[in-house]
């Protein structure tokens, strides 16, 4: 019943399929993206072995975090970059993260030679993430009420997180 109701969507539908059996009987939304982004970078990493799963998520919610649903080489390797010098990655090991980036199927390349996450809901998924892991202002959420959901899943207890939506909207109404 629980992946049933989880189902409501094309995108939803996709992921459940995707990762087939994969999924605890008492499943969450967030839940149904952390076991589908997981399996997709998995597959990518059974391909290769020197493939990071962990360090492909971590480039992967800065971008989201930082750029546009659409954006451009450029702006993905300065995000990169940032990523590299903070976890202070050789230069070869940037460059095989690039390679394998632009390979997986959560990016898409535009014709522009510009990129976009696959769908809204994954560049959310990704937002979430880097907001679970590194400061924000709690207006930010006000900006991005679809991630808010996901956030929240992410979170041990989202009382925190209730309370600093009342406070930052108290402040602005």
């Amino acid at each position: 019943n629980a992946i049933k109701e989880l189902c409501r969507t094309p995108l939803h539908i996709m992921m459940v399929l995707h990762i087939k059996n994969k999924l605890p009987k008492d499943v969450k939304n967030i839940d149904l993206y952390n076991a589908f982004i997981t399996e997709s970078l998995v597959l990518q990493e059974k391909k290769d072995k020197n493939y990071y799963s962990a360090d492909l998520k971590k480039v992967l919610a800065q971008i989201a975090f930082q750029t546009e649903m659409t954006f451009s080489h450029s702006s993905l390797l300065e995000q990169m970059s940032t990523i590299a010098k903070e976890e202070q990655w050789e230069k070869k090991y940037e460059q095989e993260l690039i390679a394998k980036l632009l390979k997986i199927e959560l990016l898409q390349e535009q014709e522009n030679g510009a990129y976009t996450f696959s769908h809204q809901r994954v560049r959310d998924y990704f937002i979430a993430l880097y907001m679970n892991t590194h400061p924000f202002d709690a207006t930010t959420l006000f900006k991005r009420t679809s991630v808010l959901p996901l956030y929240a899943g992410l979170l041990d207890d989202p009382k925190e997180l209730i309370y600093a939506i009342f406070s930052a909207y108290a402040k602005t109404a």
